[in-house]
């Protein structure tokens, strides 16, 4: 997807009248101290609360192929390569392998195994439509992850005749006993085992996602300072930035920003595609066009380097601190009570209970933008 600097100016420049919010996503896979951090500005809607949900209903059979490219993917020429659904599963498959196998490989390159199986795993990923035609479809899931970890008591047993024999007791097993070969190659010789006494001794590591979500109270953020550090690059279509020189904070944006410049690896911004909510075809066929099956998202990308890990980490986790000092709040103190909120309800806030008052407080400080922006214009009428 093309980017330009307008591109990043717009994205800079975009502030809580755009009615969206900077989201601060950070992930850490700990074993490796892989840890990454992106920034973008998502729309405000998704924070409101009483929200009716639509009845979640089996779509009716259709007789036809669909006339959606979302809808039937194995027939489009992109979603059968692209999914984003697929991408998000594969991308949590792959770390979670980081996260739980990560070791030295003796291959030269000092590659991981991790390493090999993202690249396996790639494969497959992109080979869906093939796989189709052996009865995979959309709704199987093609990365599966064990998340816990037992041990057993092994112990050897005997077939007779079909007949699943304990060889300590000489006492049948159940039917449903699940039987393991073993075949020793040195001796030639095959013995049966099975597996008892299940006891739990672990589970499966994840890594780490913090995300974090600040409603930019101000209309006068200046990009001026970080447009300065941005080049485009000579053969991706993407800005790379410099390091400053010190740390700025004329704003939240500008010291966030920067503070992770002095820390990071690599910066990069850059749009990343999303599929459009409705891709119609043209006379029952794909119209393959990439413009009518995405839409760009833009992002700013940090990573860094594993000795920083645990600096980036300190830094993330004071972020709130950071952001009340100009005078913005996280997503969870998204609220502005009414006025009428009396002694009764303020003693039930206190004792950690629900007055209410929460899904009114939230949306009404969602809407406070539309308020203070047009507030020439408003005399007592629903904010829009």
């Amino acid at each position: 997807m093309k980017v330009s600097k307008s591109d990043l100016k717009s994205f800079l420049t975009q502030d809580h009248t755009s009615f969206s919010v900077l989201s601060v996503s950070t992930k850490h896979i700990e074993s490796t101290d892989r840890i990454s951090v992106t920034l973008s500005k998502n729309s405000a809607r998704s924070f409101y609360l009483g929200k009716e949900l639509k009845p979640t209903q089996s779509p009716p059979t259709p007789k036809t192929k669909p006339d959606d490219c979302l809808q039937d993917a194995q027939n489009c020429v992109y979603f059968q390569f692209f999914n984003s659904k697929q991408k998000k599963l594969y991308t949590r498959f792959k770390d979670k392998v980081e996260a739980n196998f990560e070791v030295e490989s003796r291959s030269p390159g000092h590659k991981t195994i991790s390493s090999y199986l993202a690249k396996y795993l790639s494969k497959s990923f992109h080979l869906r439509s093939l796989y189709a035609k052996h009865g995979l479809k959309d709704n199987h899931k093609t990365y599966r992850f064990f998340k816990n970890l037992y041990e057993y008591e092994q112990k050897v047993a005997i077939l007779n005749a079909g007949k699943k024999i304990a060889a300590e007791n000489f006492l049948p097993l159940p039917k449903n006993q699940k039987i393991f070969r073993h075949y020793d190659y040195s001796t030639g010789q095959t013995s049966y085992y099975y597996r008892t006494n299940e006891k739990f001794s672990g589970t499966a590591a994840k890594p780490l996602l913090l995300k974090k979500n600040y409603r930019l109270g101000t209309r006068s953020l200046n990009p001026l300072s970080l447009l300065s550090l941005a080049a485009k690059h000579s053969k991706k279509e993407l800005y790379t930035f410099k390091k400053p020189k010190q740390q700025l904070s004329q704003d939240f944006q500008e010291f966030l920003i920067t503070r992770l410049l002095l820390l990071c690896k690599k910066a990069e911004f850059l749009h990343t595609p999303l599929e459009q909510e409705q891709v119609p075809k043209e006379i029952a066929q794909c119209n393959q066009s990439i413009y009518a099956h995405f839409q760009v998202k833009p992002v700013l990308h940090f990573s860094f380097l594993p000795e920083q890990a645990l600096t980036v980490r300190q830094f993330i986790d004071k972020l709130d601190t950071y952001a009340q000092e100009f005078d913005l709040e996280e997503s969870q103190d998204f609220n502005s009570y009414p006025i009428t909120h009396n002694q009764k309800h303020q003693i039930t806030q206190q004792l950690n209970g629900l007055c209410g008052c929460e899904i009114r407080a939230r949306n009404q400080y969602l809407d406070n933008w539309n308020m203070n922006y047009y507030s020439k214009f408003y005399q007592g009428r629903t904010p829009i």
